[in-house]
């Protein structure tokens, strides 16, 4: 899913975009894969760079760390 992603956003379909990344975090967080799960906010924090999803973004980033 993370890598598709990829792929969408330099199509530019954000919406398609952000359907891959949450399911690649439900995966992720559903198998334990911490790191998969930092990888997929990263590599969306680069795909869909908006404010408020930035903003989301950063406190699930910093609450897998705590």
């Amino acid at each position: 899913m993370n890598q598709l992603g990829i792929i969408y956003a330099d199509k530019g379909d954000v919406d398609q975009v952000i359907a891959l990344y949450n399911q690649s975090l439900e995966i992720s967080d559903r198998i334990g894969d911490v790191q998969g799960k930092v990888t997929t906010l990263h590599n969306q924090g680069l795909s869909t760079p908006t404010k408020g999803m930035w903003i989301k973004r950063s406190h699930s980033t910093i609450s897998l760390w705590k």
